[in-house]
């Protein structure tokens, strides 16, 4: 492969940063989609750069599916990242979608330091990094906005490991302290990031030093990956992660089988094995034959070559997909295309090892490898190109997984969740009842068609639905709301607030809860009550300038006028340009005779928003009453 000695570092990053730009430049285009509407659309706690509610220990409710599974995240520095692209793009899905580029791009250009500070081969580290940035199993990653842990995780381990490397080679205490608070800053982004001290060992032993010097230096980062499963285990207990059947020989058969099937995706992603040559059974063949193949190429250069590198790619490799020995239940339940993000990191051994066979072939004359090279770069990057466009929406998205997944319920009911949104009922009700066809006693398919029917006003089916729903999974706080919600409909209030209360019970903190139970208080004219939830909505939602401004909308109907003034501005201090607390503060003022402030704000409100013809007319009141006062004088 042609590759001049001497390329700055600097062209090396420009040239990856291009590739990047140029394969995932039309995912630019795409909204947000899947759990990305969960931890960044809906997720209050990035609406503002407050370090204390980003670093709280409750996550966002999981899934508006009842079975999927829960498991209480603990991601800080990834919800830094988002509240940071919040505060600059608000919600710009182009704006989190390109920070996800770049960093992709970053990481191809940490492989490649990473490979020449253990190698010293300039070829195989641009080899690498070029193939780890082009190919489409990244896609899953970079081009879904929440794929952003598994980048920021890499990010942070590859920094970790070239300073600690650094550290070994040139005995400068920095290095090693600014590895030490990367590996802290990984594991607060994502769990899996444990496995580094792992990966220390194996870039401390591919180095020509003291392997005594190696494990001495690593020691203080198993004590912190110690200290942090500890922490972990009082402070934010993981729901969803079974220890139970981790330690076994079924476990671990099912591990190897996973990094074969693993390495199948390297080969060719799920996505276009299902949707390309879905009736083709001889490309399963023909992939199935290439990851032997490269299996069996691996042990050949581990026990006959005995070099470095394959040695340290498959290591590599297996250690990055150890989690799924953890995770494994989650894994088989997110199905193949949703767990493909899983291999980002291990997948730097495979292109590290598909690289060294590539400059090994001495059989082929270097300008038939380049073309051969060129060629499956070009190939790769046309199927990440490709692949993006499966991501441009929800129903897009889901119909690509089911392509794979046929048989997974959870996406089909994602997907007829997303058409009832949509207002497609028929569509809707079709997803339900196939869930149901292959499992009866599924509560979130009950779910569905309750919502599907009690927005088409069919309420008495609703219910029924709904109370089916309930006893299937009487644990569900989402089927009990919606549940109550049908019984507020029909002017059953008592029964209503019974179901409410009992969601209540099940998730304390819901504030979409609280809201309705604020709705039907109100609706029973119990203001004090409603105002009591609204203060606990605030106390869990300090920075949500909408339940301050419906706060004092209340106060001031009960007559506690100077509390709901306080409301309204406590609601532009957080949110200046609110129109909503500027319309109801103009109000407020205008009704106790104060117009001056009124016309002052409501002048403001139509700066922000001049076509609002319901802001003209209160302006040309109140300007036409004080010119009547002022005759009146």
């Amino acid at each position: 492969m042609q590759l001049k000695e001497k390329i700055p570092v600097f062209f090396v990053w420009l040239f990856l940063l291009g590739l990047c730009l140029v394969i995932y430049g039309n995912s630019l285009r795409n909204d947000f989609i899947f759990d990305d509407k969960l931890f960044i659309v809906n997720n209050d706690k990035i609406r503002s750069l407050s370090l204390p509610d980003i670093f709280r220990v409750d996550p966002p409710d999981n899934s508006l599916i009842a079975s999927a599974p829960f498991i209480k995240y603990y991601r800080p520095v990834l919800g830094l990242s988002w509240a940071i692209d919040y505060f600059l793009w608000r919600l710009n899905p182009s704006a989190f979608r390109l920070e996800n580029i770049i960093i992709h791009a970053f990481n191809g250009l940490l492989i490649y330091l990473l490979l020449l500070l253990l190698f010293k081969d300039k070829k195989l580290a641009f080899l690498s990094s070029v193939l780890f940035c082009v190919h489409p199993v990244q896609v899953s990653s970079v081009t879904f906005i929440c794929g952003r842990a598994s980048l920021l995780e890499a990010a942070f381990i590859l920094m970790s490991l070239i300073l600690f490397i650094c550290f070994c080679l040139y005995q400068k205490k920095a290095y090693y302290i600014f590895s030490f608070l990367s590996f802290i800053l990984a594991l607060l982004i994502r769990e899996s990031a444990l496995l580094l001290p792992g990966f220390i060992l194996l870039c401390g032993f591919s180095l020509a030093i003291s392997r005594k010097r190696v494990i001495i230096h690593t020691a203080a980062y198993f004590m912190i990956s110690l200290l942090y499963i500890i922490l972990r285990i009082l402070l934010t207990p993981a729901g969803g992660f079974d220890l139970s059947g981790v330690f076994t020989w079924e476990r671990f058969f099912a591990f190897v089988c996973q990094l074969q099937d693993y390495l199948r995706k390297l080969i060719l992603p799920v996505g276009f094995q299902a949707g390309v040559f879905e009736k083709t059974n001889l490309m399963g063949l023909l992939i199935s034959i290439v990851s032997w193949l490269i299996v069996f190429s691996w042990l050949v250069a581990l026990f006959k070559r005995r070099e470095k590198v394959p040695v340290f790619s498959l290591a590599f490799y297996s250690l990055g997909l150890l989690p799924l020995l953890v995770i494994f239940n989650l894994s088989q339940f997110l199905g193949q295309v949703l767990s493909e993000h899983y291999v980002y990191l291990s997948s730097i051994g495979y292109f590290i090892f598909l690289s060294y066979l590539f400059l090994k072939w001495d059989f082929l004359p270097k300008k038939l490898l380049v073309l051969f090279l060129s060629l499956l770069i070009f190939f790769y990057s046309f199927l990440s190109a490709a692949n993006n466009l499966d991501y441009t929406d929800d129903v897009t998205f889901y119909n690509y997984i089911l392509r794979s997944d046929k048989e997974s319920h959870f996406i089909r009911l994602n997907l007829g969740t997303t058409l009832y949104l949509k207002k497609s009922y028929d569509e809707a009700l079709s997803e339900a009842n196939l869930v149901l066809a292959q499992h009866p006693q599924s509560s979130d398919a009950y779910l569905l068609l309750g919502n599907i029917y009690a927005r088409q006003d069919r309420l008495e089916e609703a219910l029924g639905y709904f109370k089916k729903a309930v006893a299937l999974n009487p644990h569900s706080a989402f089927a009990l709301n919606n549940l109550g919600l049908a019984y507020q409909e029909q002017g059953q209030y008592k029964e209503a607030r019974e179901s409410f209360n009992r969601a209540l019970v099940i998730k304390p903190e819901a504030v979409w809860l609280l809201r309705n139970i604020v709705n039907l208080l109100i609706k029973q004219k119990r203001y004090p009550e409603a105002i009591a939830f609204y203060d606990k909505m605030i106390t869990l939602t300090p920075r949500d300038p909408p339940v301050r401004i419906r706060l004092g909308i209340i106060l001031a109907e009960t007559g506690r006028l100077k509390e709901a003034e306080e409301a309204f501005k406590q609601a532009l201090r957080l949110d200046a340009s609110s129109v909503e607390a500027m319309r109801n503060l103009g109000v407020l003022y205008a009704n106790t005779s104060r117009l001056d402030e009124a016309v002052s704000i409501w002048e403001k409100a139509l700066a922000i928003e001049p076509s609002s013809h319901a802001l003209k007319d209160n302006l040309e009141k109140a300007r036409k009453l004080k010119v009547q006062v002022s005759k009146g004088r």
